[in-house]
């Protein structure tokens, strides 16, 4: 179900408006409410939804960090075509065998580092360019919007600021070599972020920073490897009326939470306790679904039937007959 659709639904439900007929103000406070219980449930337990499987890098040789493209969030396996990489923690190696991070060979391991702001540093110190997807994002007194980029600059930390002009590009004057961080507000519209026309990194317009995950590969590559992640999504913001749960399994779930939150703010605090109450069991339901999925991941004919053995006493001396013993 839509968002525009849930919304509806659900201010109807509670008496606050008729359908299609949403005050602005009620809308934009059941979107952002949406929202909040969105990433709460999002963030509660791992469904099957949120997994991204993988995801391909590619990795030249002498180079062992790796930045993962944005809607990866955490990762949970990481593989070349034919092995895996294991994980590993990087103070544990680097105690038991000083000066193992000059070690090249077939990768073998990797560990987390720190985010990174962009996808890509600069190839070459220069000026950077910042523009938004969106006319609207454009600078004024009364609405401020700017986006800082911290960096390096003739080996100096230092910091530019970039006043957003809508879609046309604004370019500063500083040449970063490196970028260690980016902020910006709340934008309507997607933020890019380049250098010489060379995209290094986006920032999406919920966002107040860049965000790109990163791990480092050991040992250090000695040729060209393609890397498989198999992660976490990054969770994904409703931002327009059209947009959709991805935790299809939740969304009942959700909806009787969004109810709860709009007796609430009614006043009747009776309908909102038994509107968390239906949606804590429907959460348990959803709970239980996931976990009999998990348990069956790996089943690729049933227990009992025509195609083998199994719990109950099929007769399996002729294969796909069926037969009761």
């Amino acid at each position: 179900m839509q968002v525009v659709d849930l919304i509806n639904n659900a201010v109807t439900k509670t008496g606050l408006a008729p359908l299609d007929a949403v005050p602005t103000n009620l809308y934009n406070f059941a979107f952002n409410t949406l929202n909040r219980i969105f990433e709460d449930v999002w963030n509660m337990y791992p469904f099957r939804d949120e997994k991204i499987v993988g995801v391909s890098c590619s990795l030249t040789a002498d180079e062992d960090e790796l930045v993962l493209p944005q809607d990866v969030e955490a990762v949970r396996a990481v593989r070349t075509a034919s092995d895996p990489i294991y994980p590993i923690n990087e103070l544990i190696l680097d105690n038991f065998a000083p000066g193992v991070f000059d070690d090249t060979g077939s990768p073998t391991n990797f560990y987390n580092l720190a985010d990174s702001p962009v996808l890509a540093q600069p190839a070459a110190a220069g000026t950077i360019t910042v523009v938004s997807s969106s006319a609207s994002d454009v600078h004024v007194a009364a609405t401020p919007l700017v986006v800082r980029i911290y960096g390096t600059v003739s080996d100096v930390m230092t910091y530019e600021n970039f006043n957003l002009n809508g879609t046309t590009n604004v370019t500063g004057s500083l040449s970063f070599s490196e970028i260690s961080q980016i902020s910006k507000p709340i934008t309507v519209g997607r933020i890019t972020v380049s250098r010489a026309s060379t995209e290094l990194g986006t920032i999406p317009s919920w966002a107040y920073q860049g965000q790109y995950r990163r791990i480092r590969i050991y040992p250090i590559p000695d040729d060209t490897y393609t890397v498989y992640v198999d992660g976490l999504r990054r969770f994904p913001r409703l931002t327009s009326d059209y947009d959709t749960i991805l935790l299809r399994k939740c969304e009942s779930a959700i909806f009787s939470m969004l109810c709860a939150e709009l007796f609430e703010y009614k006043g009747d605090m009776e309908a909102a306790i038994a509107e968390r109450g239906k949606a804590k069991d429907q959460f348990g339901i959803a709970i239980v679904k996931e976990e009999h999925l998990e348990v069956n991941d790996n089943a690729i004919y049933p227990n009992a039937g025509m195609f083998g053995d199994g719990f109950w006493p099929v007769d399996t001396s002729n294969t796909g007959t069926g037969r009761w013993t």
